[in-house]
């Protein structure tokens, strides 16, 4: 069953994916073939090889990344991204932000970020990752990917990291249609770093609907849909499109305003 599948992440070979990365620096991501060549060398150097679990990623020129191994690229490349040139959060709104320093030292990070720290996040061509990680996007099991986010240095540092996880997550998953699922982070197994998925729920909830929407179970649909419906039937015209989509912060409602 699904629900099985997704309780508990997928192997990822350990941080060293991570460590090859920051020691090839920003010019791995001048462009496609490069990064390719680059992620080939990464998976050769990983324990196992990083096979993926679907045996046809495992043909002639493919990159046997598998679903633990791409949420860490992606949680890298959005960390990196969000970095200012001072090696700070590029997001300075305390309200909206988690504190890289305390998160730090609650995870435990022993990522050496002192490396990612000396480039600026322009040097890293985030395009680049994206166009790469399309190519797994038929062969991968992509909520598992979501669910593979629970590793041990696993942290949304702030609300622009998030960002970039979505937007990396979505487009690498689905072109840009679908968003990072709900149920493999907060819904299926218990996560083994509870700290992390704080971290990552918590962003969720304090960004704009239009970065991150709750999916809406049957009953809110109801509402959300009756609702509408009577602004309609009063005002005589269309119904306002943020009656045809939930605004709710969460999927429970307790932060709607209705």
């Amino acid at each position: 069953m699904v629900s099985e599948a997704l309780s508990s992440p997928a192997t990822d070979g350990g941080p060293g994916i991570v460590n090859i990365l920051m020691d090839l620096g920003p010019a791995c991501t001048s462009n496609a073939g490069t990064f390719r060549d680059a992620l080939r060398l990464i998976t050769q150097k990983l324990p196992g090889g990083g096979k993926s679990s679907n045996s046809s990623n495992s043909s002639s020129g493919a990159i046997p990344l598998k679903e633990g191994g791409i949420a860490r690229l992606i949680h890298f490349f959005s960390a990196v991204g969000a970095r200012t040139k001072d090696g700070g959060s590029s997001i300075h709104n305390s309200d909206a932000s988690l504190s890289s320093a305390f998160v730090g030292v609650l995870m435990n990070d022993t990522t050496d970020w002192n490396k990612a720290d000396k480039t600026s996040p322009s040097d890293w061509n985030l395009d680049v990752v994206s166009q790469v990680l399309t190519d797994f996007s038929l062969s991968l099991h992509w909520p598992l990917v979501a669910r593979s986010f629970d590793f041990p240095e696993f942290k949304v540092r702030d609300t622009r990291h998030l960002e970039l996880l979505l937007a990396l997550y979505s487009k690498a998953s689905s072109g840009g249609k679908f968003s990072l699922p709900l149920e493999p982070i907060a819904g299926v197994g218990d996560w083994r770093n509870k700290e992390g998925q704080l971290t990552l729920l918590r962003a969720l909830l304090i960004v704009t609907p239009s970065v991150y929407k709750f999916p809406l179970e049957e009953g809110e649909e109801r509402k959300d849909a009756a609702a509408a419906l009577v602004d309609v039937n009063s005002s005589g015209g269309t119904a306002s499109p943020s009656l045809l989509s939930s605004s709710c912060p969460n999927p429970g409602g307790f932060a709607c305003s209705k």
